[in-house]
């Protein structure tokens, strides 16, 4: 699915720079004598050599565009060629040229991306160098596999310059030998002009590079809610004191022990300095207005909270490491009006793998306000009727979990949409489906709005875990809180998976005899941005019409198999979020237990992120996947089935430690999996009658039941369970297969409609005694580990951020155009043909 669309020059002056009835040729008129001399000498250095190489290329157009001799393109900004080496801050984009201010003009043959503002690539004259495809505007991506290389390229550029800057749109400059073409980067894809000569007439180059050098930052595509600090002032020094270690951090580990009582607020803030301007603006949105006006000002504005001040290590030490010498920071404001809130940022500790989509970032956050450490998290969101942003998902759970403990989700701060930040590719493109007559539900550009949250707790990653009976808790706390939002308010989640279970240590109410508070970690299940009500059915069963895109949700790995077949007619339910559950106990365990997996990066490969494809050309789940939902047996060693193991001391040689079977572990995984096999042997069972009846129809998914809520307290947070379903008949299930499913199967089917039967496995297996203490081994899958680039080497596929096939990242999937074969082309350099040098 493309994310390009593609349009002639005179419509990208029109409708995506703004310019109306006018040309660039009038709004930025150039000398005449100026456009003839860049005329002649890009003729005299290109005329019609194809092997002219990049840099070449890239120098001689440089050259003409700093040259002064008949008067200056740019006033305010400088070109600068960068190569081809690697940069110094270790990214291997290195993009050729590009556009700086003047006074962030980098060091030679060095890119500076946290001040670049307009990205510039050159490559020599080569069709297969050509990333997209003039011929057919419906699919403008190019089929060489060189093409796909440099267009991943120019993303690769852009992707960078999002992961520095705070940016609403990212334009960038591409030529290839005597043509060029203009793109507008942002969430929703790209608008890439057709090719223009510009060594015939040049004069709609230069007058672009002229106009684009008077436009303001915000203009130029920087978020205007978005400060640069400045090194020296009160806000950068605010942010390297609070980095300083300080001894009141408080240990993390669960089980450890802390004093109850906490030391008294230190108020204390860096004396007053002069301010300096983050960025030279000529023009300023009311929004950029606003936070200039408030100088350093705000930073007096503090308001400590009642509560302990003290903070586990690992948030400050997360916080010191964001902190990067060479990383900018930012002010960034959240909210509007008088509920806006500041807060001080950092580098990400994590971003969005693909440009395109949500484009999310988090960081450890600094309260100005509070002088706390939150999490913040920057993303865009879909903008559809009927979703919600997160912010108000969570603050109707945050309300409702100080009546109900089951309910463990992330305290919102503050929250709010971005100004009026909406992506304008997505827009453009609708505008023209509407004047075409195109179902907007047909579309493949979806429209994303800025937004901003921010968390009180900075969580940790399910990674951080010691045990396995810490992982079982924590899922178990998260399914908890899955059961509770949907029998309180019918709110699905609709995207359970790795990323969104986390560990959130706190500190017990209880005191002991010597005055200690003891750490306990909780499992919070997070990032509720695709949360939707479920409605409930009518009179006669049936259920409202959903929209599309509201039916379409989840990231790739941890989707049911069910969902992944289903979704383009049928909303999530219950039972998917519960496979879903289990797909996510499954790599976890798998990266962090012992067991018998020989090859675990392989066994991921093959069970998150590989796909089959059906017929029709529909992306299925894994084959290793699918099978395991419909036999029930994870196959993993030669025909083994998948068992864990811990070590533990020997009964027979005192002081040698032996492997022992996982039994706690082992049974709740031979469990879950008889739930789905029997769920699978059902589906296959119904759409075989209707393929028989020749009927062709979604299958049948009864709604989930609803319990009643408890009061109960950690200690019983298994809520109230029905007395059938408390007596453990799993003994009675067959395990023979049969193609017509039985009574007992649809029996165990049904568990899957709510929560209960799960979480009393959970809570069953919690409650044994015997469970191993640090029993987690060093995770397998190694920080290198990239299962993007896994997965786009494997098969091709590019799906963003976590492999989502949601209405917002339906990412960059492959090209449909059958990619041309080159093996009896000319290589890169030209085969029988040189490249040509420039001359000295």
């Amino acid at each position: 699915m493309s994310h390009i669309a593609l349009v002639d020059f005179d419509t990208f002056e029109r409708d995506v720079l703004g310019l109306g009835p006018c040309h660039l040729e009038d709004v930025a008129a150039l000398p005449e004598k100026l456009v003839k001399g860049a005329k002649f000498t890009f003729k005299k250095v290109l005329h019609g050599d194809d092997s002219l190489v990049e840099d070449c290329i890239a120098k001689q157009f440089i050259a003409v565009v700093k040259s002064k001799t008949h008067g200056k393109v740019l006033q305010n900004h400088d070109i600068l060629f960068t190569g081809n080496r690697v940069s110094e801050s270790g990214y291997k984009s290195m993009v050729n040229a590009g556009l700086y201010p003047r006074q962030h003009a980098p060091a030679a043959g060095q890119v500076n991306w946290p001040h670049i503002r307009l990205l510039i690539d050159f490559k020599r004259a080569d069709c297969r160098l050509d990333p997209f495809d003039d011929s057919d505007p419906r699919d403008p991506e190019a089929g060489t596999q060189s093409g796909e290389m440099v267009r991943d390229q120019l993303l690769d550029y852009a992707r960078v310059v999002h992961k520095y800057q705070h940016r609403t749109c990212i334009y960038s400059l591409f030529v290839i030998g005597p043509e060029f073409r203009l793109m507008r980067f942002d969430n929703s894809g790209i608008i890439v002009t057709k090719k223009q000569n510009y060594a015939e007439n040049p004069r709609s180059l230069l007058s672009f590079l002229a106009w684009f050098d008077t436009l303001s930052d915000e203009q130029q595509g920087l978020d205007p809610t978005a400060m640069l600090l400045t090194r020296g002032s009160r806000a950068y020094q605010l942010m390297d004191e609070f980095a300083i270690e300080n001894q009141s951090d408080m240990p993390h580990n669960e089980g450890d022990k802390v004093d109850a009582n906490p030391p008294q607020p230190d108020t204390s803030t860096p004396p007053p300095k002069p301010d300096g301007p983050a960025r030279n603006t000529r023009q300023r949105t009311k929004a950029a207005a606003a936070i200039s006006q408030l100088g350093e000002s705000y930073l007096d504005a503090v308001e400590l909270v009642d509560e302990d001040s003290r903070v586990f290590k690992y948030v400050r030490d997360q916080f010191r490491e964001s902190l990067d010498h060479d990383w900018p920071r930012y002010m960034l404001s959240v909210g509007q009006g008088k509920a806006m809130r500041i807060f001080l940022v950092g580098k990400p500790v994590w971003t969005a793998f693909w440009l395109f989509g949500r484009g999310t970032r988090g960081y450890v956050a600094l309260d100005v306000k509070t002088r706390r450490f939150t999490f913040l998290k920057d993303c865009w969101r879909p903008f559809y009727e009927g979703v919600d942003p997160e912010g108000r998902y969570l603050e109707l759970l945050n309300k409702e979990a100080t009546k109900d403990r089951r309910i463990s989700v992330p305290t919102v701060i503050a929250h709010g949409d971005v100004a009026d930040q909406v992506t304008s590719t997505a827009s453009y493109v609708r505008r023209c489906a509407e004047s075409s007559g195109i179902d907007e539900d047909q579309m493949e550009y979806r429209v994303y709005r800025h937004y901003r949250i921010v968390f009180k707790d900075v969580c940790l990653p399910f990674t951080a875990i010691r045990s396995s009976r810490q992982l079982v808790r924590g899922l178990y706390h998260c399914i908890m809180t899955h059961s509770a939002a949907y029998e309180t308010f019918r709110l699905l989640h609709r995207d359970i998976s790795a990323g969104n279970v986390l560990m959130l240590p706190t500190l017990s109410t209880k005191v002991n005899e010597n005055g200690k508070r003891t750490v306990t970690w909780t499992g919070i299940l997070t990032d509720w941005e695709l949360a939707i009500f479920v409605p409930e059915s009518d009179e006669s069963g049936t259920r409202p019409e959903i929209s599309s895109h509201l039916r379409r949700t989840g990231t790739w790995q941890f989707m049911s198999v069910a969902h992944i077949r289903n979704h383009t007619h049928q909303l999530v339910s219950v039972a998917d979020e519960l496979e879903s559950f289990f797909h996510v106990f499954l790599f976890y365990a798998a990266r962090l237990l012992r067991h018998n997996i020989p090859d675990v990066r392989s066994f991921v490969s093959e069970y998150f992120h590989r796909f089959t494809v059906a017929p029709g050309g529909r992306r299925d789940s894994s084959l290793l996947k699918s099978i395991t939902m419909q036999t029930g047996s994870l196959e993993v060693n030669r025909g083994r089935p998948l068992e864990f193991f811990f070590i533990c001391d020997s009964s027979v040689d005192q002081g040698s430690k032996v492997e022992a079977e996982h039994h706690h572990l082992n049974r709740l995984f031979t469990l879950m999996l008889r739930y789905f096999k029997a769920r699978y042997a059902i589906q296959r069972w119904e759409v075989w009658c209707a393929r028989k009846n020749g009927v062709s129809q979604p299958l049948s998914t009864p709604p989930p039941s609803v319990s009643p809520t408890s009061d109960d307290e950690d200690v019983a947070l298994r809520g109230t369970v029905d007395s059938d379903i408390m007596e453990d008949d799993s003994e009675d299930m067959t395990d023979e297969p049969s193609f017509k499913p039985s009574d007992q199967d649809r029996k165990v089917a049904k568990m899957l409609q709510g929560h209960l039967r799960i979480l009393n496995d959970f809570w069953k297996a919690l409650g044994h005694a015997g469970w191993p203490k640090n029993d987690v081994v060093e995770d397998r899958l190694p920080e290198t580990y990239d299962p993007m680039e896994l997965i786009l080497t494997l098969t091709g596929m590019c799906t963003p951020s976590a492999m989502r096939t949601t209405e917002g990242d339906d990412n960059g999937a492959p090209s449909r155009k059958r990619r041309r074969a080159e093996a009896s082309e000319s290589g890169p350099s030209g085969k029988g043909k040189g490249k040509r040098r420039c001359k000295t």
